[in-house]
């Protein structure tokens, strides 16, 4: 009897024990039915190198409590928190239908492959511990690519002539840039203006009607220059040869620039866990400043003076000024800076004003001639101001040779004192028949007057 008690004492926990585990697993179940979503991520995409908040929330899709829920954010490469920073957000018991936001602040490494990256998320309550790993979307800091310098031949391009004009461009992205092109809103050499549509619809330029409005063209080749590829930070320099037109006002003209590239970008296949890298084409629009502007160049040379330039000698020496470029020197001055073959007699400097182009003016100096100097050497400063308000101070020289009289003899010029000679001589002779004929009028009046 008393066996039969037992095994009757012991079937019935058994079979309590029994019944309980079902409702064990049910509550392991619905504790176990908790799920991390991700919400977003600011920016997004995410940017190498920079902060990002990133928000998820968890969600208890259960029927029964979940206890003491906490939250954890895992940081692993390219994902870090900064030491001040809290990885953990504890919310406590959260009920069936419920859900709790966390947000968090990483930092996303400079050398974060580009395309997902994976942010892991940990939650635990008392019975388990759940991960969940979530992709996310990083990008470089920009995929840019940019025209960091324009240099343009001698710093302009003179109507109807041609320049070298060289982009510098940079690449500002963290990952290679391929199959680069460059494109000018200008019209091609030998195309006509009404074949121009279809050669900047091949470019793909959208502003390129302005181009038929642009007085320059490229010359001995297309508009579009091409590069296979640019590391990240690297420079290249890209030449085109642009023509002025002839008739081109001096002024800058906006020149429209498309770039356009490739950039390689990285997603992991959730299949083989194999990252891949596919690329991404992008446009960029910029424009840049190009001026027609022919530049001022003036030059001085010897005029000639008031008679032959000889040393020992006074002579009002001329000085030639031309003005052999495309533009305008405005409010010019010159002066005759000292010098040891010549001495200034006067004023050293003298205003001439706006000079045109293909002008000239030949303003005179009145200077003793040094005899011991067989060239008189006259530094001369020119100060002007070109089309672009720029003050342009030059310094250049004026030579010529001087003579004495024995070299004038010699070269069959005859003396100045002979000159004055024969002058004195022709006064004296007039100045005596003059005498003469007023002293026989004068007796012949005398001679009427007694009759």
């Amino acid at each position: 009897m008393k066996r039969i008690l037992t095994l009757a004492v012991v079937f019935v926990f058994a079979c309590s024990f029994i019944a309980l585990i079902p409702g064990a697993e049910a509550y392991r179940r619905d504790a176990a039915n908790l799920e991390i979503i991700y919400r977003k991520a600011d920016p997004d995409p995410m940017i190498t190198g920079e902060y990002a908040d990133v928000s998820v929330k968890v969600r208890n899709k259960g029927t029964a409590k979940a206890e003491d829920v906490s939250l954890e954010l895992v940081p692993e490469f390219p994902f870090s928190v900064d030491p001040d920073k809290d990885t953990e957000r504890y919310f406590g018991d959260i009920y069936p239908g419920d859900e709790y936001h966390a947000t968090f602040t990483v930092r996303v490494d400079r050398n974060a492959v580009p395309g997902e990256n994976d942010l892991r998320f940990r939650t635990e309550t008392e019975l388990l511990t759940l991960t969940r790993n979530i992709p996310v979307e990083v990008r470089t800091r920009e995929a840019v690519l940019s025209v960091e310098e324009v240099k343009i031949e001698d710093g302009s391009i003179p109507p109807s002539k041609t320049r070298d004009v060289t982009f510098t461009l940079k690449n500002r992205a963290d990952t290679y840039l391929r199959s680069i092109g460059m494109s000018l809103g200008l019209k091609p050499e030998g195309i006509e203006e009404t074949d121009f549509g279809m050669e900047a619809e091949f470019f793909g330029m959208e502003d390129f009607e302005t181009a038929e409005e642009i007085p320059m063209i490229t010359v001995g080749q297309t508009t579009e220059e091409r590069i296979s590829q640019m590391a990240p930070g690297e420079e290249k320099d890209v030449t085109f040869s642009i023509r002025a037109d002839h008739d081109a006002d001096e002024e800058t003209y906006k020149v429209p620039i498309a770039l356009r590239f490739e950039s390689e970008r990285y997603r992991k296949n959730r299949e083989t866990g194999q990252w891949e890298m596919s690329t991404e084409t992008f446009h960029n629009q910029e424009f840049t400043g190009i001026r027609v502007d022919g530049k001022p160049i003036l030059g001085v040379g010897f005029a000639g003076a008031d008679d032959y330039p000889i040393g020992g000698t006074k002579r009002d020496v001329s000085i030639e000024i031309i003005n052999r470029g495309f533009s305008e020197a405005k409010f010019l001055d010159i002066e005759l800076l000292p010098h040891g073959s010549y001495e200034i007699i006067g004023e050293p400097s003298m205003y001439i004003g706006h000079m045109s182009s293909d002008d000239y003016d030949s303003p005179s100096f009145e200077m003793y001639l040094n005899p011991e100097h067989d060239e008189v050497e006259i530094p001369v400063e020119l100060k002007y101001k070109d089309n672009e308000e720029n003050i342009i101070v030059e310094n250049q020289t004026v030579r010529f040779k001087t003579y004495t009289w024995d070299e004038l003899d010699r070269l069959g010029v005859e003396r100045e004192d002979g000159v004055f000679i024969y002058v004195a001589i022709l006064i004296v002779f007039l100045a005596a028949l003059y005498y003469y004929r007023r002293r026989c009028k004068k007796k012949k009046e005398s001679l009427l007057e007694e009759k």
